[in-house]
């Protein structure tokens, strides 16, 4: 795809494209893309199909013959064998037997399961669970909900998948301690299974899960208005990981960009720290951090600097060292002229949230391009080792577009200031003023 003048050959007059940011929002460009569907696909299967409409037929005339409160939970189709089997709460009724026999006259075997609580009682249950989680209160306060699934085939009761806020030492003994505690709480058998959050594991920078990587994009209220800022390093403190982001960034219920609608739980500030001028979240971090745009999807490994060995601290710098930064409103600038360069260190800065002044280090992009952007905050200051891994530098804190302006390029909201000047804080201040506190990372 190109984008050309009409005529190229007229050389008295110059060419301009307007940006997406430009002052009047007539002049953005667009691309419309006309096209068609694909036929659809011939059915290689016909007869299977004809025979799972003929199972859903008798699904339908049962709950509407009998509906959920006679014991009838639901029904467990196998169209290859034209069978179904019938989950029920209770003993065999009458209502039950009407059922057996409606699927006799249509020629479909029929088996009964019994189980011990209704469809009423799964749903109600499988709601309170959600509640709790979302809320932060009750039996799942401290637990992140992906799915409640309230009937499954294979367990009689509620099945819970999703991940605990704080890293358990021991999984399979904190699930089975919660399972016993919702069951106790909501009255029905609950299994709790901590598995990989339901997103994808390939989110971009905007819609990412727990545990979070750093780089992520989160939106947060503060004054009655929504902002945005960066995740930063995690920080493992005892068992415990947790996502962490710039002091400033200041507010309540923090989640990804993207998934205001929808996200069950929204975070909250645990706790702050004095050096680094960092803010804990209440929700587990990953030893991964994005890197790339700002929709891009690859993640590189944190590693601990050789140096410092398995410390827990990582890698320190100075004037003259090369950095790079990776704020999710922003993207990634690294890499040749795109990499910044420390100019000095030790310059006190006050981040307006009453804790005082800290001292940060200040990066300047080495081509004078864009180095980072409102909305960065709280991202991450690297340094590469491969392309896959890199050692933790710091933390932005915050730009000097008013001396040091730069374009501010392809953004995921509109910043309020654009700068080739970066300040940001040391990931090993933030880690020395947190108690028994180190670096999350992953593989050497």
């Amino acid at each position: 795809m190109g984008l050309r003048a009409t005529d190229e050959t007229a050389t008295n007059q110059y060419k301009q494209f307007w940006s997406w940011n430009a002052a009047d929002s007539s002049k953005d460009p667009y691309i419309e893309v006309w096209y068609s569907l694909p036929p659809n696909p011939v059915d290689p299967d016909a007869a299977l199909w004809a025979t799972q409409s003929t199972l859903s037929d008798f699904r339908n005339w049962t709950v509407n013959e009998v509906g959920t409160g006679s014991g009838y939970i639901d029904s467990i189709n196998d169209a290859k064998t034209t069978s179904v089997t019938l989950l029920w709460a209770g003993a065999p009724n009458a209502m039950q037997a009407d059922v057996l026999a409606e699927a006799q006259r249509r020629t479909i075997t029929a088996t009964v399961v019994q189980r011990q609580y209704t469809k009423d009682q799964l749903t109600q249950a499988a709601a309170a669970a959600m509640a709790s989680s979302g809320s932060g209160s009750g039996v799942f306060a401290n637990f992140h909900i992906d799915i409640a699934i309230p009937v499954s085939p294979d367990f009689d009761g509620v099945t819970i998948n999703g991940q605990h806020n704080a890293n358990p030492a021991d999984t399979a003994a904190a699930d089975q301690a919660l399972s016993q505690q919702a069951t106790q709480a909501l009255g029905v058998a609950v299994k709790v299974q901590t598995t990989p959050s339901a997103t994808p594991a390939a989110t971009p920078r905007d819609d990412d899960s727990p545990a979070f990587n750093a780089g992520g994009f989160m939106t947060y209220r503060k004054d009655g208005k929504d902002w945005v800022c960066t995740t930063g390093f995690a920080l493992k403190v005892g068992s415990s990981t947790y996502t962490t982001t710039a002091r400033h960034c200041n507010g309540t219920n923090f989640l990804p960009y993207h998934s205001s609608a929808w996200f069950p739980s929204k975070y909250q500030i645990k706790s702050f720290t004095g050096d680094g001028a960092a803010a804990l979240l209440n929700v587990s971090g990953s030893q991964l951090m994005f890197f790339g745009g700002i929709k891009s999807t690859s993640r590189a490994n944190v590693v601990p600097d050789p140096t410092t060995g398995n410390a827990g601290k990582n890698v320190g710098n100075g004037p003259g060292d090369y950095v790079c930064t990776s704020g999710a409103n922003s993207g990634t600038h690294c890499g040749g002229g795109q990499s910044l360069r420390v100019y000095t260190w030790g310059v006190p800065w006050d981040d307006t949230t009453g804790h005082g002044t800290v001292s940060t280090i200040i990066a300047d992009r080495v081509d004078g391009g864009l180095a980072v952007v409102s909305g960065d905050s709280g991202g991450p200051v690297y340094a590469n080792k491969t392309a896959t891994q890199v050692y933790a530098v710091g933390m932005i804190q915050a730009s000097y577009g008013a001396k040091y302006p730069a374009p501010c390029g392809l953004t995921a909201v509109k910043p309020l200031d654009c700068s080739s000047r970066v300040y940001y804080t040391s990931t090993n201040s933030i880690i020395t003023s947190v108690p028994n506190a180190q670096l999350y990372y992953g593989q050497k």
